[in-house]
């Protein structure tokens, strides 16, 4: 019996979340899904808009055979410490098979390009980075030049600048770290962008229902 492995904050639970839980299942053909969502705060340092056993039900509800919860150090913490303390969770109980999540590109080959050279390029990353940043350019810009520069016209660097895609990133290179079995397998995300908070759309983004 395969199980899924789906990383979540479900702030609130959305149109979204639930056809990644459906297409999950479809691609992979597992039976059994492990939720592990961020408890009553939230990434960005803000507290959740809805009860965290609220959302826990809401999950069950929708397909989840359990869901664990990501501790207040990660959960409020930037992507790649949310995705490391949520990655170790999934890869520590031994079961699961696949880690499926949404992402605006769908490129999986970009994604784990990617992170790769972020894990085994690091220093030199962080070199040119820096150097980009005193020319007055932010941080995510700079290092996107950084990693193109490195990495040359293999992969679509434009996926670290979407805000799922950058998470997707975050948790290749987190598995990879962890020398972890797990299967990643990436879902096209449908309907309103991350941050869009217009509500008036087949699939409203989380941004625009809690607004």
């Amino acid at each position: 019996m395969k199980t899924i492995g789906i990383i979540a904050e479900y702030n609130p639970f959305h149109q979204g979340h639930k056809y990644l839980i459906e297409e999950a299942k479809r691609i992979t053909g597992a039976q059994r899904l492990v939720v592990v969502m961020s408890g009553n705060s939230v990434q960005r340092g803000d507290f959740a808009l809805v009860d965290e056993f609220i959302r826990a039900e809401e999950a069950v509800g929708q397909g989840a055979d359990l869901v664990i919860g990501l501790p207040f150090c990660y959960s409020s913490q930037s992507a790649e410490y949310f995705a490391k303390g949520a990655t170790s969770i999934l890869n520590s109980l031994g079961i699961t098979d696949f880690l499926c999540y949404g992402s605006e590109h769908n490129e999986l080959t970009s994604q784990r390009g990617i992170a790769n050279l972020l894990d085994k390029k690091s220093i030199e990353i962080l070199e040119l980075t820096q150097g980009m940043m005193k020319t007055g350019i932010s941080f995510p810009v700079a290092r996107e030049q950084a990693v193109r520069q490195i990495g040359g016209k293999e992969y679509n660097y434009d996926i670290m600048a979407t805000p799922n895609d950058i998470l997707a990133i975050e948790y290749l290179k987190s598995l990879s770290k962890l020398e972890s079995q797990i299967e990643p397998v990436s879902v096209k995300r449908r309907g309103s962008n991350h941050n869009d908070t217009d509500f008036e759309t087949s699939i409203p983004s989380a941004s625009a229902t809690r607004s």
